[in-house]
């Protein structure tokens, strides 16, 4: 049987014996070097990053467009009685080019114009206090998510705002109305 190739100039020896007889010859030189020298480390050893590092990564959250329905934030339910729980969510701070941005904080104010923590004497939307309800501190991800509980007013529809603070100040991120229903 007629070997399928040959090296030309080694009369009849097959490549498969020269390249197996290679790579052996490459191999030991390879293995024997594994932990020599001053700077050597030991096999397949992954240095781990300190947990600073980790922390500070920007992450990666594609593209949202700033007038798309889901940037922002977001309410569930829209109605319910005093002390029930209510879900604020929605997307962190994007650019204008609709990537994640850096911000510090998030803010959720019942019946305010603006955050009372900026503008303690500031006018309130309708009768009735002006509450922070909630507070997100992380907001280096994608997206969040907290909860507060409906503030002990009368029933009617109240205005829920969503302030997000940034290097240089504040914006409005969200606006809800929410419908406070009466006890049964």
């Amino acid at each position: 049987m007629e070997p399928p190739f040959r090296v030309p100039g080694l009369l009849g020896v097959e490549t498969r014996t020269v390249v197996c007889s290679l790579l052996v010859v490459a191999v030991s030189a390879c293995t024997s070097a594994v932990g020599q020298g001053p700077r050597a480390a030991p096999p397949h050893t992954t240095p781990t990053p300190e947990p600073s590092t980790i922390s500070r990564r920007t992450p990666r959250c594609g593209i949202v467009s700033l007038t798309s329905p889901h940037y922002g934030s977001h309410i569930d339910p829209i109605s319910g009685q005093v002390g029930e729980a209510i879900e604020v969510f929605g997307t962190t701070l994007r650019g204008e080019d609709g990537r994640f941005t850096t911000s510090n904080r998030l803010e959720v104010w019942w019946n305010a114009r603006v955050p009372a923590t900026e503008v303690p004497a500031a006018e309130p939307f309708d009768d009735g206090p002006i509450v922070l309800l909630a507070t997100v501190g992380n907001m280096n991800r994608c997206r969040f998510r907290t909860e507060f509980n409906v503030p002990d007013v009368r029933p009617g529809t109240y205005k829920i705002r969503t302030f997000v603070y940034f290097e240089g100040g504040y914006g409005w991120f969200g606006w809800h109305r929410f419908n406070v229903e009466a006890a049964p």
